[in-house]
């Protein structure tokens, strides 16, 4: 059964000669609570990922976490789950959905920590990737070494899908419903209890009881050393090719990505998913870690960083260049929580983060890789405003010129501005008004009736706005603080502020979304730039999320 599969979303750009001010990025801010954020989106993975790519990672909990020396990473470290929170569009559960977690007892099930998961990617606007149905490991003792007859044994799965995913309905975007069901050469795996039993047409099962579970969820098969093209994964294409053929609803098929730097990268990764994309299957990469042989003092050397670091980018841009590839996800955010160290001792460092949860040169490589995905302009240099152009492109909230250039160093009008903002604000801008003689028949007059409707903008005492002029730092200021409804503040670091607007420069300060020019200084008369425009709004959004 193929189900109509959405094409990949491109930004469109609007008509907008539109201008943003704002001013560069700061150090990230101190994390408070589980939904703290950086003080810009775009200093994030789920920042400047595209607007049809989830950026995952797998919740690190349960299964061998509970024999570590340290306490289950999930429920305990604050600090954990906040990184998870801000970084991430997709959450896997790394093992709170396999059977010897969930399903502990025949009859008793275990779903309040994998609920706690789900809970908190909807409080933090994250899909979740269920992990897994049918599988060979991880299974309890009770169902391995139970005497069941085939008949019990498949009542036992059915039920468990339909308790399972059921629980679960509208809440979990995708399934790994069969997961690693063959061996390297291509053949089913006799280990797994539900195909030694009850034989391979069980698969078909699985995945129709997952659908009547929950008609809504993608499901997918699963598997490690599937990257390339090769018997394995010629396997699961043929078997993929079978079952759509039968109306089976299967919708994807993931690759693991678990590689290390001591063996060749997967090459033809792209091709590998381009051939399941050409059966109207959706394709993840559902959980890269790429581990290495670590020396005596168990820390990794720059070359190996740099290894590591091109092989998660090219794990993600053989996503990004393939239509149907919709979800990217990292085994393990830390190597505090890695699992690697624990089944392989002599390697680790697999992760995108150190212990303490620094950046390694990984992280930047995928955040390079997806930005570069984005809308971008030849005249934006990198650097401080480049992420926050091409986000708010992303978006449809600002666009070049018709040559193709942005012109970043370009002075903001009030007009445009009220066009950004209205934008960004997502406010309706069919509107009119009359408050202002100079505005009617304008191409920002829609946008300043709606942010005079709102309550952000107000004219000069001779009933114009003057949308034609430049706009300045302390003016730009106070519309931002009216839109993020800020109470005025009275104090602050700028010692050359007017009264006028020196209330609402402060609190902008107080949220990090302004900085001054100088560690005194405001510069309030000072123009702004189209670049630093973007920035600045960047930053204010993330306080109306």
């Amino acid at each position: 059964m193929r189900r109509t599969r959405t094409p990949r979303r491109s930004t469109v750009a609007l008509s907008l000669a539109a201008a943003l001010a704002a001013t560069a990025l700061a150090p990230t801010a101190g994390l408070a609570d589980d939904t703290a954020r950086p003080a810009s989106a775009t200093d994030t993975l789920r920042g400047v990922a595209p607007l049809d790519l989830e950026v995952g990672v797998a919740v690190a909990g349960g299964g061998h976490h509970l024999e570590m020396p340290y306490p289950d990473p999930f429920p305990n470290d604050v600090v954990y789950r906040s990184h998870l929170a801000r970084e991430f569009s997709s959450l896997t559960p790394e093992n709170h959905l396999k059977w010897e977690f969930v399903h502990p007892e025949q009859g008793t099930y275990n779903l309040a920590p994998a609920e706690a998961i789900v809970e908190f990617a909807e409080a933090n606007g994250q899909v979740v990737r269920g992990h897994t149905l049918l599988w060979h490991s991880q299974n309890p003792l009770w169902l391995e070494e139970g005497d069941f007859t085939p008949d019990e044994l498949r009542g036992i799965l059915r039920e468990h899908i339909l308790t399972v995913v059921g629980h679960f309905a509208g809440r979990i975007q995708q399934w790994d419903v069969a997961n690693e069901i063959f061996t390297g050469e291509g053949e089913f795996r006799e280990e797994n209890i539900w195909i030694r039993n009850l034989g391979p047409g069980i698969i078909a099962d699985a995945f129709r009881w997952a659908h009547e579970a929950d008609p809504d969820a993608l499901l997918f098969f699963n598997d490690y050393s599937v990257e390339s093209i090769n018997a394995k994964s010629t396997a699961y294409y043929e078997l993929a090719q079978q079952l759509l053929d039968e109306g089976v609803p299967v919708d994807g098929f993931g690759a693991q990505g678990h590689l290390g730097i001591q063996w060749g990268f997967p090459g033809d990764l792209q091709a590998n998913l381009e051939r399941f994309d050409a059966l109207g299957l959706e394709t993840a990469i559902t959980e890269v870690d790429v581990r290495m042989v670590l020396d005596d003092t168990g820390r990794p050397t720059p070359a190996q960083l740099a290894r590591q670091a091109d092989d998660y980018r090219r794990t993600l841009q053989a996503c990004l260049n393939v239509e149907g590839c919709r979800s990217y996800t990292i085994w393990g955010w830390s190597d505090r929580y890695s699992w690697v160290p624990v089944f392989f001792p002599d390697q680790g460092a697999a992760t995108v983060t150190f212990e303490d949860f620094s950046r390694k040169p990984a992280y930047y490589a995928l955040h390079r890789t997806l930005l570069d995905s984005l809308p971008g302009y030849p005249d934006v240099p990198a650097g401080a405003h480049e992420a926050n152009i091409r986000a708010l492109s992303r978006d449809g909230i600002v666009a070049g010129f018709r040559d193709g250039t942005f012109r970043p160093a370009s002075s903001l009008t009030r007009g445009q501005l009220a066009t950004l903002l209205a934008q960004a604000a997502g406010l309706d801008t069919t509107g009119t008004t009359t408050r202002f003689t100079d505005v009617a028949g304008t191409q920002h007059e829609g946008a300043i009736a709606a942010l005079v409707a709102a309550g952000v903008v107000d004219g000069y005492r001779d009933h114009t706005f003057r949308p034609g002029a430049t706009i300045n730092r302390a003016q730009l200021a106070t519309m931002l603080a009216n839109w993020l409804e800020l109470d005025d503040v009275d104090t602050g670091p700028f010692t050359d502020l007017t009264p006028t607007h020196a209330g609402a420069i402060n609190a902008l300060y107080g949220a990090n979304v302004v900085f001054g020019t100088t560690a005194t200084t405001f510069s309030p008369n000072q123009p702004v730039r189209r670049d630093q425009a973007a920035s600045l709004v960047s930053r204010a959004r993330v306080l109306t999320d």
